[in-house]
């Protein structure tokens, strides 16, 4: 799993898990600015998660 991480670009990396912890989220999603709305929007979960 370490080798799939360090060969993945950074770019590709940050945005994967940006979508994973949104897609987590239960509630609410904070950024610094409005840029990130749409994406949020898509893909903020609708039905809460069980662990």
């Amino acid at each position: 799993m370490a080798s799939r991480l360090l060969a993945e670009k950074p770019k590709d990396l940050a945005g994967r898990i940006n979508e994973q912890s949104i897609r987590r989220s239960k509630r609410y999603v904070y950024g610094s600015d409005q840029s990130s709305e749409r994406f949020i929007e898509n893909r903020l979960s609708l039905k809460q998660e069980t662990p």
